[in-house]
């Protein structure tokens, strides 16, 4: 059963985001909002927890403010934090006492794709499904009540930094709220914005966000790749500051007005003035293009070296680093695939922008609570079903 209110958090590397709301058969409610800078963040790892712990007990206060409700329960987003994940293959036997597969069957193989994947620098965040096999054949769907003596399974396992996630859990704790659920950003956004045709066929989420860039890539309706690189859009305004000798405001302000003017490069030979409120199109193009040409590079290096031979029909950009001009045209011509933009902000009159993204990871926690009690049903109808068979044997 999904909670009737339900309240989110958002930890980017540059900004906490968080919403108080609900959601019905009438749609998404967003009672209240709250946005603040994320400080205390670095290279994506929380390296000073007072400060973080200032930035997300203000986002939290505001939202709570706005809605006039305090909340305890939260569910937790985070990027970077070095995110990464596996796909692990396990199976098991089943007992010969036993007519079918069960719910326990499946949890134990879960388990045991959680123990093969640890690490010491990491912890899990997902684990999630991605097909079973049932004596040695896959793609057989949900193999709970099928008959069979050897069942496997392909899990896919996203990981994150453990100290980060310890740290991030501190704070929330300290201000006296209970993690409900918590998971990666880019993600939960692949979830919500790749269509089922489109997670078919293999299409990868790329969330450029301010210090770190997400990726998701579906495979035959699962996810197959998750992982973060250490660009993002702030890295494009302190090169566009550094290399025109200006401040980091200025810097972004010259990136968010950027666009692909034709103006050409003047001869080697020819001095170049630099006027820092208006720099020629030509240098900030070239400043711009140079690290975007990085991002394309690393995204390219991860496809080849994770893809096994395959890779993505289409990359599906988000988040806002995906807004700069002429994006998608070198991310194709670099990459070598189709290269689209979709749009995550909200559109909803009288909230601000980020309030998309809240709203996106209040679906999904939704999601998974509707996917949790759904479990929960089937297994208590099995045991009531199990305790009527046996009773009936025993009354015969």
């Amino acid at each position: 059963m999904v909670s009737d209110v339900l309240a989110v958090l958002d930890v980017g590397t540059c900004d906490v985001t968080a919403a108080i709301g609900s959601i019905s058969a009438q749609g998404l409610v967003i009672n209240g909002f709250g946005q603040s800078p994320c400080v205390g963040i670095k290279k994506d790892k929380i390296y000073d927890i007072g400060a973080c712990a200032k930035s997300i007990g203000t986002a939290l206060l505001q939202a709570e403010k706005e809605a006039g409700i305090k909340v305890k329960d939260i569910y937790v987003t985070f990027s970077g934090f070095g995110a990464t994940s596996q796909n692990i293959i396990t199976g098991t036997s089943i007992p010969k006492s036993q007519d079918q597969i069960t719910l326990k069957d499946i949890n134990l193989l879960l388990h045991s794709c959680q123990v093969k994947a640890r690490s010491g620098d990491f912890d899990i965040i997902q684990v999630i499904p991605r097909q079973f096999a049932v004596d040695g054949s896959w793609g057989t769907g949900d193999p709970v009540g099928k008959k069979g003596r050897h069942l496997e399974i392909e899990a896919h396992i996203v990981q994150a930094d453990n100290k980060s996630l310890i740290n991030l859990k501190k704070i929330l704790n300290e201000l006296r709220f209970k993690v409900k659920g918590i998971f990666f950003a880019p993600f939960v956004f692949a979830d919500k914005l790749l269509q089922p045709a489109e997670k078919e066929y293999g299409n990868m989420l790329v969330d450029i966000g301010g210090n770190t860039t997400g990726l998701c890539w579906f495979h035959r309706g699962k996810p197959w790749l998750t992982t973060c690189i250490p660009v993002g859009g702030e890295h494009v305004t302190s090169d566009l500051a550094i290399g025109l000798r200006t401040s980091f405001a200025k810097a972004e302000r010259i990136k968010v007005n950027y666009n692909d003017g034709l103006q050409e490069a003047p001869a080697l030979s020819e001095d170049v003035v630099q006027d820092q409120d208006n720099p020629p199109k030509w240098l900030v193009k070239e400043i711009v293009e140079a690290r975007v040409l990085e991002m394309a590079d690393l995204i390219k290096t991860i496809i080849n070296r994770y893809g096994k031979g395959i890779c993505p029909r289409e990359l599906v950009l988000t988040g806002g680093g995906a807004q700069l001009a002429g994006l998608t045209e070198i991310f194709a011509e670099n990459i070598g695939l189709p290269t689209r933009i979709i749009n995550l902000y909200n559109n909803i009159e009288n909230m601000p922008a980020k309030a998309g993204i809240a709203g996106t990871i209040m679906e999904y926690a939704a999601k998974i609570e509707a996917e949790d009690s759904e479990t929960d049903n089937k297994f208590l109808t099995k045991l009531i079903n199990g305790i009527k068979n046996v009773l009936h044997r025993t009354s015969n």
